[in-house]
């Protein structure tokens, strides 16, 4: 903790009391709040915002509702009665009688297939939909990490400011200060706590951010003092090899699929025939049974059902295209977020071994000096300003880091 003492004695020349200020400049210790609350770890989190997410299971319905379908799809229609009167000059007749639709056995395997292709697209897509909500928890956590340490080191460093300001009313008024150093304290206070309300600001709108994520109740409990281990990242050639696997690929490539039999299923020439079993009787009780078979002729399947097959091809293909697309947008993307994770590593470690230890030597010497009226004022508060202004770059260096590596394990393969 920054403090200052102070301690008066007594001169003899001089009656009025003059101030000896002694200001020690130590590593910032963070006071630690006593919450009433349970702390909110990253993981409850997480449960949390999965557990509230509306498109996680809107895409499980989509994929129970497809695989109903095709299971509904792969059944024989249902057949139809049919019912007659014909008068004619000789006799009257009736007829009674079933009509069944029979399809091609494969029409069916196509149609269940399609199904199935599409159900398991939504399948991954409900993966997909965890994998994002897991992200978005992350990301909203560990911004709100960081704001509510710049709040806390913003508090803390106002408060330095103020005993710094006690000590320097009283140098003024034994005229050891001006007038201008003290105003320019003056100022810094304000400014000081101008950044103080900034910083709270966006600690609420970071709080409702990730309220709306996991509901408003866990989002106002406290977080931890440490940032939570995440698991550990895969290598960048292991990641890349894993992309194909991914469920914004598989969602597409599950359409790839779904287009190419319903290509297939557009070009059959006969999908199926008509049955019609009847029976007849007419007023001079003569029966009679009949079966007839109705047949579709595929008379320019070249202008019809050729056509149909090609543009289902060419569905297939525009979505396979939208398939490699989408995996070159994810090697791209994980390039520059593991090139990111590198920098932010890089910085951080500098921060910890050479900034911030630096910065306290600095602020100390600062501190020594200005106790033996060897050091100017400004210097002083300079000093503070710096130290203040290191760690909240390094608690932001942090929360990046941290960030940057929820970010990866999206694309990781084994992530859920």
């Amino acid at each position: 903790m920054i403090y200052f003492a102070e301690r008066r004695r007594r001169r003899r020349r001089l009656p009025a009391v003059m101030l000896t200020t002694a200001i020690l400049f130590i590593a910032c210790q963070l006071p630690r709040g006593i919450a009433t609350a349970a702390v909110l770890e990253l993981a409850e989190a997480e449960e949390l915002g999965v557990a509230r997410d509306l498109p996680l299971q809107a895409a499980a319905l989509q994929a129970a509702r497809y695989r109903e379908q095709a299971a509904g799809d792969a059944q024989f229609a249902d057949p139809q009665l049919i019912v007659g009167y014909e008068d004619g000059y000789t006799m009257k007749e009736y007829t009674v009688g079933l009509r069944q639709q029979i399809p091609r056995l494969n029409n069916l395997d196509l149609r269940r297939s399609i199904g199935q292709s599409l159900a398991a697209g939504e399948e991954y897509r409900s993966h997909l939909a965890a994998r994002a909500v897991l992200r978005e928890v992350r990301l909203a956590w560990f911004d709100l990490w960081y704001r509510i340490r710049a709040v806390q080191v913003s508090r803390h460093h106002g408060a330095v400011l103020g005993e710094l300001a006690a000590a320097a009313e009283e140098r003024y008024a034994a005229g050891s200060l001006s007038q201008q150093q003290l105003l320019v304290l003056e100022l810094e206070q304000r400014m000081q706590q101008d950044r103080l309300l900034a910083a709270r600001e966006r600690e609420e709108t970071a709080r409702a951010e990730l309220a709306r994520l996991i509901g408003d109740l866990p989002a106002a409990r406290p977080l931890p003092e440490e940032l939570p281990e995440l698991p550990a990242l895969p290598s960048r050639q292991e990641l890349l090899a894993s992309l194909p696997h991914h469920p914004v690929v598989r969602v597409v490539h599950s359409r790839v699929q779904a287009a190419q039999e319903q290509a297939e299923l557009a070009g059959q020439y006969y999908s199926g025939f008509m049955v019609d079993l009847l029976y007849r009787r007419n007023d001079q009780e003569e029966d009679r049974l009949g079966v007839m078979f109705t047949v579709p002729l595929p008379v320019g399947p070249g202008e019809r059902q050729d056509r149909r097959q090609a543009a289902g091809r060419l569905q297939a293909e525009a979505t396979v295209l939208e398939r490699d697309n989408i995996l070159r947008t994810l090697v791209g993307e994980v390039d520059s977020a593991f090139k990111r994770f590198d920098r932010l590593s890089e910085r951080l470690q500098l921060y910890r071994q050479s900034i911030m230890p630096q910065s306290r030597l600095a602020a100390e010497a600062t501190a020594t000096g200005y106790q033996h009226n060897t050091e100017d004022f400004l210097n002083v508060m300079r000093a503070i300003v710096m130290e203040l202004e290191n760690e909240l770059n390094q608690a932001q260096l942090q929360a990046d880091l941290a960030a940057t590596h929820a970010a990866l394990l999206y694309y990781q393969e084994s992530e859920l």
